[in-house]
């Protein structure tokens, strides 16, 4: 139950933003398995429930008796792996305004009107953090992008999206400024 975002901090004090996970998620498991500390370390967010197993208990008591929860283990990791793979891939090859539109893209919904939004679920600084970019940008492009009438008012419950398309084309167009240069 709950949330729990996922953070790093290096050897300057410096911290990145991995991501937020909410209820039946699975924490922890690279350190199951490389039997070492973890890099990350989480913070609660909202109310959260945590339960904490032991390496052996998972292994030896859980995993054997409990095929879905094995599946379920791999299926997180593979996820987790997955999201890696994709923030590295943004970091090093995405325009800031490319990182923006992709993020607002990945939590797309239509309300009962047919209208689309986005429910990004973090505020521009906890955005800007999670994007690998200064607030001050992060906010120059979210204003940007509103001013264009691309989508409305910034907030954390709901931005609206007032045009897919051009999103879409910012986005496009941003990787393809970025190959150019």
């Amino acid at each position: 139950e709950g949330e729990v975002r996922m953070d790093m901090v290096n050897e300057n004090g410096a911290d990145k933003r991995y991501w937020y996970f909410g209820p039946n998620t699975l924490l922890g498991e690279p350190a199951l398995f490389l039997q070492r500390p973890s890099i990350l370390y989480g913070v609660c967010t909202k109310p959260t429930t945590v339960r904490v197993f032991s390496r052996e208990v998972l292994f030896e008591r859980i995993i054997p008796h409990h095929r879905e929860l094995a599946l379920a283990l791999f299926h997180e990791m593979a996820v987790k792996m997955r999201l890696l793979i994709n923030q590295v891939a943004v970091l090093g090859m995405d325009h800031t305004a490319a990182r923006v539109c992709k993020y607002l893209r990945t939590n797309l919904s239509r309300d009962a009107s047919g209208g689309l939004y986005s429910v990004p679920g973090i505020t521009q600084h906890e955005l800007a953090k999670l994007l690998g970019m200064h607030r001050v940008t992060c906010g120059r492009v979210l204003k940007d992008l509103k001013e264009k009438g691309i989508i409305g008012e910034y907030s954390a419950a709901r931005v609206d999206i007032h045009d897919e398309d051009a999103l879409c084309g910012v986005e496009s167009a941003a990787k393809g400024a970025k190959r150019k240069g």
